[in-house]
């Protein structure tokens, strides 16, 4: 679809799932411009002046972000997460992530189902359905080139059905890189 793109769907077991998504729900979330969202490792914050370490992912993220690594999604081991919550109708400008964020992005969907799109100057606009439970890995040029969204919309259309979204939670699993542009291995 898009060199760089690679979508698992069924990544998380169902009962695991169920198990993190009830562990973030019961923690503590942070207003970030309409969305709740949750972070660890590291974050940006103009008035601190910049990225700041934030602590260690917890035992539940960490555990997670091993996964990802040992089973190939990663290169590395992410330092750093973010944990966003979108309601029915909402969603995310395109955008692409930071470039202090080494290549490879790792999403993890849970709850709701949507439909992410992807846009690139010159060609025509590309949609990927987001299932619960599912990874998708940014990498190269689907990292750097085409920026991603979530539209904000009640409902997706996708291959002729109308699919209802509800809350859904994403964690983004990232690596910092450090001052001369390498993953960093803190």
């Amino acid at each position: 679809m898009i060199p760089g793109l690679r979508y698992v769907p069924g990544y998380l077991g169902a009962d695991e799932h169920d198990e993190v998504l009830r562990t973030v729900t019961g923690l503590e979330w942070r207003d970030a411009g309409g969305r709740r969202i949750q972070f660890y490792g590291h974050w940006y914050d103009r008035g601190k002046g910049g990225v700041y370490r934030a602590g260690d992912l917890p035992e539940w993220a960490a555990a997670l972000a091993s996964r990802l690594h040992a089973d190939g999604l990663m290169p590395y081991v992410a330092d750093q997460l973010i944990v966003t919550e979108y309601q029915a109708g909402e969603g995310i400008r395109p955008h692409v992530d930071a470039p202090l964020f080494a290549d490879v992005i790792v999403g993890v969907g849970l709850g709701s189902a949507c439909v992410m799109e992807f846009v690139r100057d010159g060609h025509s606009a590309r949609a990927l359905l987001i299932e619960p439970r599912s990874a998708v890995v940014l990498s190269g040029e689907a990292r750097w080139a085409w920026r991603h969204a979530i539209p904000a919309r009640v409902e997706d259309e996708w291959q002729g059905r109308t699919l209802l979204r509800g809350r859904r939670v994403s964690f983004t699993f990232r690596k910092m890189l450090d001052s001369v542009g390498e993953a960093s291995t803190r």
